[in-house]
Formats: structure tokens, C-alpha cells, sequence
């Protein structure tokens, strides 16, 4: 009779640092500004920084499943699952917080894998005349070795050796002394042969983002219209521009003056950040309006809500000219106003059929 069991990785409750486990109320887990300290707090023979774990090259948070030391517990988690000591790993005591550890450094290789069935990405490299495939990550994976299942934990002989994977006995057993403080992922199985092989469950289908629409939109209203119009005129009079100056002086201006009001936009008077927001966007409409030929549109920004904007010729962008002007005012980059025309007279925009109205900006 086949047997089959399951494996899997570990990882913290809380997220993606090196999980620590025990009884009850676990110590929390361990972060890579973390002291560990070999020998007596007092007196450590090596403090190491958990460094490691981290990923500097993309400063990304720690993967645990990445490394030979998977997990740390409790002095007391130790002795209860090992109470004779732990065959499959060496047990390393450390000290933080003057709080006696131990990190669980794997020391079982197998490498019983069946590939067919299992699902690896591979990466290959050269080195010394010779190339070297490793696997780059491991989705699931099939390890034909009923004796796997007698471990609690092994690392595999493919390169890199550095994930570790818990066997059904171990979560068993974690479970049944009631320990807490890190999750289980299932990642595969021990199988005794080949034709035992669970096949690994179908890829998750990734769909691109869809771009956000605008939910309904009509005619503008001539009397808002006429409001922009008439404040964006003033803002470019007032800046000494007409309706003949170049799109890049507007933009400069309007980068200027966007700039000049970020820090305190949040400070204003409603009255005063009304008057502002009319003549930034009102001199952003004009210049779509006359460079682009872009259309009046009054959009609904919320249930209850409507606000004009513009749309291309094709109806196929629309942008809210009031929120627009919000982003950049309440940004803690610098304005990207020059940007965001150059994109949209570029037709440098989110994929969209005529009539879709997709909202940019």
C-alpha cells in the first residue's frame, strides 16, 4: 500500500520574518535589526546582526523559506519536541533580549525529486566551464522517499540547498504540544514511487489590472464650463500667457505655481483652496482643449457627485480636471504635471476602446 504525505514550508504569523515558536504566547519574530548572540548575554563569543536573512540587493524583507535556518523557538518548544535531542537539525543556542533561543539549522539533504511532477522554475548559470542549474523557486515539489517522511525537516540536494521543508510528522506533533506562533504552507508530498506522484495544482491565472473607468458621465454644463474657462484665463493673464503661448510656458507656470502651494495646500481656506484648484485646472483644461482638441465632460466622481473634466476625441480617457490638480497639490513628489501632458499628447495611455472612458490622471 503507497503512502503519501504531505510537506511544507513555515512562516511567521506575522508576515515575512524568521518565525519563532513556543507555547501560548510565542516570543515575537525575529526582524533583521535583531542582536543574536551566541554564548551568555553578557558575555557573547558572536553577536550577529540577522543579515543573513536580508535580502540587501532588492532591500526586500526576509524570505524565510530562502534560508538554511528556517525558523527559531523557544528553550522550552526545543526540549519538548527533542526532548533526546534533534537528529535532522542542529540546534543553535542563541540569546535575544537576554531570552535563551534556539535557531534550527537543517542538517538533512535528500534529493529523491521528481521533477515531472513536480513544479520548479530553473535558472542556469556557468561556472567553470560547466553549466549549473539551480532552481530558482520551487512551487511544488514530489519527493519519492518514503523514508523523508521519518525526518522532520530537509533541505533539498538541488541547488540552491537553502529551502527547507517540514514533513507531515513534525506539524503532527507542533500541534499536538499545543505550540504556536508560525503557519504551515502545503508544498507537496512524500510519495514511495514516481507513479504516486500528486500532481501540482494549476498556476493561478494573473489578469493585467484593469485601468478604472468612469462610471457615468453627460454634456457638460455650459455655466461650469464657463467657470473653468474664464479661471483659467485669468490664471494665464495674470502669468502674462495668451491663448497663442507654447503648452511648454503654460506648463512651466503651472508646475511653478503647483510647486509654490504644495506644502501648505492642506492649510488653505476652503475659499482660497477653491479660487486655486479653478485656475490650475481651468489653465490645464484650455491647454487639452486647444492643443489637443479634448472635449468638456462632466463627470460623476462619487454616488452623489459630478465634476467636469475632459475626454479625448474618441471618447475613449477621460480626466476629472479638479482631481487632477488635488493629486498634484497633495503629492509628496514634485509636481508631474509637464509629465502627465506629454503622456497623454504622446498617446501614451492605458489600453482603451472608443467609448470606454478609462480615467487617467
Amino acid at each position: 500500500m503507497s503512502t503519501k504525505e504531505k510537506l511544507f514550508r513555515v512562516w511567521s504569523e506575522e508576515g515575512f520574518r524568521v518565525p519563532v515558536f513556543g507555547q501560548r504566547t510565542p516570543p515575537p519574530s525575529l526582524q533583521t535589526q535583531d542582536d543574536v548572540h551566541m554564548g551568555q548575554p553578557e558575555m557573547p563569543w558572536k553577536t550577529w546582526h540577522l543579515e543573513w536573512f536580508h535580502d540587501s540587493k532588492h532591500n526586500a524583507l526576509p524570505d524565510v523559506a530562502s534560508s538554511p535556518i528556517p525558523a527559531s523557538c523557544s528553550e522550552r518548544a526545543a526540549d519538548l519536541l527533542w526532548p533526546g535531542g534533534a537528529a535532522d537539525f542542529e540546534l543553535l543556542p542563541i540569546f535575544v533580549d537576554n531570552e535563551p533561543w534556539r535557531l534550527l539549522c537543517s542538517t538533512r539533504l535528500v534529493n529523491c525529486i521528481d521533477r515531472e511532477s513536480s513544479d520548479i522554475d530553473w535558472s542556469e548559470r556557468e561556472e567553470g566551464g560547466r553549466r549549473i542549474q539551480s532552481a530558482s523557486h520551487i512551487r511544488w515539489i514530489n519527493v519519492v522517499d518514503s523514508r523523508a517522511s521519518e525526518l522532520d525537516a530537509f533541505r533539498l540536494s538541488i541547488q540552491p540547498k537553502v529551502w527547507v521543508y517540514f514533513t507531515e510528522r513534525f506539524v503532527r506533533r507542533y500541534f499536538a504540544l499545543g505550540l504556536r506562533g508560525v503557519r504551515f504552507e502545503h508544498v507537496g508530498y512524500i510519495v514511495d514511487k514516481p507513479e504516486d506522484a500528486i500532481p501540482p495544482p494549476p498556476r493561478p491565472v494573473v489578469h493585467p489590472p484593469q485601468a478604472p473607468r468612469w462610471p457615468k458621465w453627460e454634456i457638460a454644463p455650459e455655466e461650469e464650463v464657463a467657470h473653468f474657462t474664464q479661471a483659467g484665463e485669468t490664471f494665464m493673464q495674470t502669468r502674462g500667457l495668451s491663448a497663442s503661448s507654447e503648452p511648454s510656458a503654460v506648463l512651466a507656470a503651472l508646475a511653478v505655481e503647483i510647486e509654490a502651494h504644495r506644502p501648505g495646500f492642506g492649510k488653505l481656506k476652503p475659499k482660497a483652496r477653491k479660487e486655486l484648484l479653478s485656475g490650475l485646472a481651468g489653465a490645464f483644461g484650455l491647454l487639452l482643449r486647444r492643443q489637443l482638441h479634448w472635449n468638456w465632460v462632466d463627470l460623476q466622481v462619487t454616488s452623489s457627485a459630478w465634476d467636469l473634466g475632459l475626454a479625448s476625441p474618441n471618447i475613449s480617457h477621460a480626466l476629472c480636471l479638479n482631481q487632477v490638480m488635488v493629486r498634484q497639490l497633495t503629492s509628496p513628489e514634485p509636481s508631474t504635471i509637464v509629465l502627465l501632458f506629454n503622456m497623454i499628447a504622446s498617446g501614451n495611455l492605458p489600453d482603451a476602446q472608443p467609448g470606454d472612458h478609462v480615467a487617467i490622471g
